[in-house]
């Protein structure tokens, strides 16, 4: 018994991070933007991002994620950030975004919006070999990410989204229902309530 609880233990002690789980804490930020918390500095914030990102490319490469795979999973995080600022309300920092957003500055578009939708279409042509970054784009839906569904088609864009989650649920063993807290840890719904983070 006890020498099953050690092996169960090691083994959870060495399995990689998913990207999911590398992405949650850039992910309650963009949260707590989206409710309108303002950043101290643009442009302290900028560079927050970028260091995050520095590092999500370092620790998913460590956990022997692909360049592509940190890139795609890159560019719905700036889809969600870039949306979230702009849903924030009438501020400094939304102005800035419109002018330029975080798909710009790391991928050079500005049609993200309907971009996420494409690469979840790609994604999706090999579910197995693409979960985890499926996964990140899933999340993101889940938290409310609308892009060019966001004038209308709210239908078509919560049957993507279950369909999605119903593509990952067939690869894990304990599937997550769509909801507004999909996936977000107890310590992530404290921080939305009562933490900001340093950079805002």
């Amino acid at each position: 018994m006890t020498e099953a609880v050690m092996q169960g233990a090691a083994t959870a002690a060495t399995e990689k991070p998913t990207l999911k789980d590398l992405v949650r804490d850039f992910i309650t930020m963009a949260l707590i933007v989206r409710r309108g918390r303002q950043a101290i500095s643009v442009t302290a914030f900028e560079s927050s991002v970028d260091t995050f990102f520095a590092n999500l490319e370092r620790q998913a490469r460590s956990a022997n994620y692909s360049v592509e795979q940190v890139k795609d999973a890159q560019y719905a995080l700036c889809a969600f950030l870039d949306e979230s600022v702009l849903r924030s309300g009438d501020n400094d920092m939304r102005r800035h975004f419109e002018m330029e957003p975080l798909q710009f500055r790391y991928f050079g578009v500005h049609l993200a919006g309907e971009g996420f939708f494409e690469k979840i279409e790609l994604l999706r042509a090999d579910v197995k070999k693409n979960l985890d970054v499926l996964e990140v784009y899933h999340l993101c839906l889940a938290l409310g990410f609308e892009g060019k569904f966001g004038l209308g088609q709210k239908d078509q864009l919560r049957y993507l989204a279950n369909t999605l989650g119903q593509d990952i649920a067939r690869y894990r063993k304990t599937p997550k229902a769509l909801s507004p807290d999909w996936a977000l840890p107890d310590q992530v719904s404290q921080m939305l309530r009562h933490e900001v983070p340093v950079w805002l």
